[in-house]
This record gives structure tokens, sequence and C-alpha cells, in this order.
């Protein structure tokens, strides 16, 4: 590549040559090579680099291989490696422009996504209401206590408003669909009604508002799920893989 260029497009028939040799006076022909002349004869590196004019078909693959060879170095790295072998006029120039094309490191140093513009906040959590009235639920556990000479393991279902802020902790026995029914069931009994509740996608927050929502419509249950389906809770999930939605919960989580 670099012989054919030297020989074709620098040759005394170029319309340019003079224009050339009037910057580049220190350049001499040696086998078919345009070569910078340097005063570096007894040096550790190559005296005399090969001069590569800038546009020449096929320098940016050869600075993208020397800069993938460096392990993606930078503009300074890889011009210093270039420079040991080749010399490029207004090379850190070149060398930063095929850099910035690199699909490696634009996809290493690509800016994130801008940040959406937050939303509102919800009705629930700004509007005037009772305590309890809306609120969010969730599990934390398990916790292993000794009940006589056994230890069984124990959950503590965490009930927060949304307005208020304040927390209600009830005890589970189970992660089945009937302890979190009788858990509610004992939150309504002494904080009143809620209109609604949150919680993430486990599986017996599912069930249990399957449940309720059958024994509404049916009215074939027990005595105790008909009372929590006659009160009609609203109960509404997260969406999933969206842990950022139980931010009213996460604090009092982690404390």
């Amino acid at each position: 590549m670099v012989k054919g260029h030297s020989s074709n497009r620098y040759s005394n028939n170029t319309p340019n040559w003079r224009a050339h040799l009037q910057f580049w006076p220190e350049r001499r022909q040696q086998r078919h090579f345009e070569m910078l002349w340097r005063r570096l004869k007894f040096a550790d590196v190559m005296p005399n680099p090969i001069y590569l004019p800038g546009k020449v078909s096929g320098v940016d693959l050869l600075i993208l291989h020397i800069h993938k060879q460096l392990c993606h170095g930078g503009v300074q790295q890889t011009l210093c490696e270039l420079r040991r072998h080749f010399w490029l006029p207004r090379g850190r120039q070149i060398v930063g422009q095929i850099i910035r094309s690199c699909r490696g490191c634009r996809r290493e140093t690509a800016a994130p996504y801008q940040t959406p513009p937050f939303p509102n906040y919800p009705v629930e959590r700004v509007k005037r209401s009772y305590p309890f009235e809306n609120c969010a639920l969730d599990y934390f556990g398990p916790i292993r206590v000794k009940i006589g000479a056994e230890t069984t393991k124990i959950w503590i279902a965490l009930l927060t408003c949304y307005s208020t802020r304040a927390i209600h902790l009830e005890y589970v026995a189970s992660a089945s669909t009937y302890s979190c029914i009788n858990a509610l069931r004992r939150f309504v009994a002494r904080r009143g009604r809620p209109n609604k509740i949150l919680s993430d996608n486990a599986t017996h927050f599912h069930l249990a508002q399957k449940t309720l929502e059958i024994v509404y419509k049916e009215d074939q249950e027990t005595q105790l799920v008909k009372y929590l389906a006659s009160e009609k809770i609203l109960w509404t999930f997260t969406p999933e893989f969206a842990p950022w939605m139980r931010d009213l919960l996460k604090d009092w989580l982690e404390s």
C-alpha cells in the first residue's frame, strides 16, 4: 500500500510535488518509499520513518489496527506507536478523528440515556386522606423464632400509608395465601379498610388478590374471605422488573 502510493501519488509528475517539497524538505525517497530523514541514525528507534500522507486509502485501517493492538489506547498512545515506523503529517488530528469512529470505544464512552422528566406524584400520595386509606404492602423476613421446642420461620408484613408514611407491622405465620389474607384482616380490624393496596408481584400477593376477586363475584367461600371480598379493596401491583416503583417501602425495609 505504502509503496504503491509513494510511487504513484508523489512522483515528479504530480502537480503538487513542489508544494510538498516546500513544506517537507527533509523527505527523501529510498527503495520506492518516501521517508522522513532524521538525525537519529544511532538511536534505538527507527531513524527514518516512512512518510504517510494524510489522505491515503488504508491509513485509517492501519491506525485502527494499531489502536486495537494497544487495547483501544488513546490518541497520544496510538500516535506514539504509529510514529515508531511511520510519519503522518497532522497526525494527532487524523488519529483523533479515526479513534472517535472506533465502535468499541464509542460503545464504552457513550453517554447514558437521558433521564426522562419526572412525572407528577400519584394522586393518592398528595391528596388529603385518612391514615392507611391508601397503603403499600410488602414482606420482610424470614425470621427464625423458637415456639416451644421447635424453631420455625415467620415473616413480617409491612404496610405503610401513602400520604402520612405511617407504618403498621403484622405477624405472618407462613408465606401462604391464607396467612396473607389473615394478616390483612387483622390490619383492617385495627386500622380500618383501605381503598387501595399496592404490592410487588409476589405469588402469595397475586393469589390473595385473585381469591378476593373470585369470592366477590361468586360469593362461595368462608365467612372470613367473604368479609374481605365485601370490603371491595382495590389491589394493584408494581410492574415487573421495576423495583423503583416500590420506593414508598424501600426506606422502611432497608432500615
